[in-house]
C-alpha cells in the first residue's frame, strides 16, 4: 500500500527492544488487539511525547476508535486498503484527518501483497508465512468481533492474486489465518477446493485457522485434496452445538464428532481444539466433563478459554444488559481472565478451572511436551 519511494520498516514489540532515542521515522503506525491495547497505548504516548506522528489501527481500535484517538493523531477504522494512501497525501500537505475509514468494506481484489521483507519470520520460534484470502464471516458468534469489523459477507480474494503472494514466501511453512474456509454449499467450497489445488502446486506445509466448530467438510474427495496440499493442522473453536453436546456426554454427537475427527487424522491433519469453558450453560461439573470428552477422542492439543466479551460483540452487548461486565482492563481480555461475571461461578472460581484444565489435560499427557508446536502454545 506504500508507495516504494518511501522507507518502511518493522518491529515487533513481543520480541524487539524499543529505544525511543533510537526511533527517527516521520510515522508510527500501530496494530492494537484487545489485550495489546493497555502496551500499544503506552508506546503512542511516549511516541507522541517525543513529537512523533502515531497512527492507530486494528481490530481493537475498530470498535473503540473514540478511546484510541486519545493517543493518537490518526485511527483508522476497518480496512485501510484503499485509504492509506489518501492518509499519505494528506500527512504530505499537512492536513491529517483524526479518523479515516472507507464508505465500504475492500474488494479483495484491491489487496496488496505485504512486504514480508521487512520482518525476519525465522525470529520467532514457529517461523511461518500467514496468509489471508477473505475477509469477512456470515455467522455471528457470542464472542467474536470479526463481523462488526469486517462485515458479514464473505469476500473472497481471487486466486490469481493468492498464488503471486505464495511465490514470495521465504519460509516453508504456511498458515492460512481465515476463520470460516470449511463452510459447505456452492458459495465456499469450490474456492476451498481450488485453494487446496494451487497450494499443493507450491508443496508448502500449511495449518489452517477455522473458528466454526469441526470442519464441516470431511467427504472423501475433500480430504484428498487436503492431503495432497499438505494440510498437517487445523486449529478449530470447538464453539459450535455438536461439540457442544459431545462435551456435555451425548453419544450420538460423542460418536459423530469421533468420526469427523477420525477422518482427519488419518489423512494425518491434526486438530488443534480450542474449548470454551465457562458459558453460561457450563456448572462446577464442567471441568470432569471437558476432560473426559478430550480422553475419549484423544485429543493431542487443546487451549483452554474463559469466553471473552470483545467490544460490539453479541456477547459484549449481552453481559452489559444484564449489568454483569465487571471491567474493561483490556489487558485482561485473554480468554485467561473472567472478565464478567458468570451464571454458575464467581470469576476467580472460573479462573482457578481453567487454570486447572490446562495442568489437569497436560499432566496427563507428559509426552507432549516434548513436541515444538505444544510449547509455542503454553509459552504464549
Amino acid at each position: 500500500m506504500t508507495p516504494q519511494e518511501i522507507e518502511i520498516g518493522f518491529v515487533d514489540d513481543r520480541i524487539d527492544e524499543i529505544k525511543m532515542n533510537d526511533l527517527d521515522a516521520d510515522l508510527y503506525c500501530l496494530h492494537v488487539k484487545t489485550e495489546m491495547a493497555p502496551r500499544a497505548y503506552e508506546l503512542a504516548d511516549q511516541l507522541r511525547a517525543a513529537g512523533k506522528t502515531v497512527i492507530l489501527g486494528g481490530l481493537h481500535v475498530t470498535y473503540r476508535p473514540e478511546e484510541a484517538k486519545q493517543h493518537a493523531d490518526v485511527v483508522f477504522i476497518g480496512d485501510a486498503e484503499g485509504i492509506w494512501q489518501q492518509m499519505l497525501s494528506d500527512y504530505e500537505a499537512g492536513s491529517l484527518k483524526p479518523f479515516y475509514r472507507r464508505e465500504q468494506p475492500v474488494d479483495m481484489s484491491e489487496v496488496p501483497i505485504p512486504e514480508r521483507s521487512i520482518y525476519d519470520a525465522y525470529s520467532y520460534s514457529n517461523p511461518c508465512n500467514y496468509l489471508q484470502v477473505s475477509r469477512g464471516c456470515v455467522l455471528n458468534c457470542a464472542g467474536c468481533p470479526i463481523p462488526f469489523a469486517y462485515g458479514k459477507r464473505i469476500r473472497f480474494r481471487p486466486l490469481e492474486l493468492v498464488e503471486q503472494e505464495l511465490c514470495h514466501f521465504p519460509s516453508p511453512t504456511i498458515y492460512i489465518t481465515d476463520d470460516n474456509m470449511f463452510f459447505t454449499g456452492d458459495s465456499y467450497a469450490p474456492y476451498t477446493d481450488d485453494l487446496l489445488r494451487l497450494l499443493a502446486r507450491f508443496e508448502k506445509p500449511s495449518s489452517w485457522a477455522s473458528a466454526i466448530g469441526l470442519p464441516r467438510r470431511y467427504d472423501d474427495a475433500f480430504m484428498r485434496l487436503a492431503k495432497e496440499a499438505k494440510v498437517h493442522s487445523i486449529y478449530n473453536v470447538l464453539y459450535d452445538s455438536l461439540s457442544n453436546r459431545a462435551i456435555a456426554g451425548d453419544p450420538k454427537a460423542l460418536d459423530r464428532f469421533r468420526e469427523i475427527y477420525d477422518r482427519y487424522g488419518e489423512a494425518g491433519i491434526q486438530i488443534w481444539m480450542s474449548v470454551y469453558v465457562g458459558t453460561d450453560e457450563h456448572d462446577h461439573g464442567i471441568a470432569d466433563k471437558v476432560l473426559s470428552f478430550l480422553q475419549k477422542v484423544d485429543a493431542q492439543l487443546v487451549e483452554f478459554v474463559i469466553p471473552t466479551p470483545f467490544p460490539e460483540t453479541p456477547l459484549w452487548h449481552k453481559v452489559i444488559r444484564e449489568g454483569r461486565l465487571l471491567h474493561t482492563r483490556w489487558e485482561d481480555y485473554d480468554g485467561l481472565h473472567s472478565v464478567y461475571r458468570p451464571k454458575h461461578f464467581a470469576p476467580e472460581e472460573l479462573e482457578e478451572l481453567v487454570r486447572g484444565l490446562w495442568t489437569g489435560f497436560y499432566c496427563t499427557h507428559p509426552y507432549i511436551f516434548d513436541r515444538d508446536d505444544v510449547k509455542v502454545l503454553l509459552n504464549s
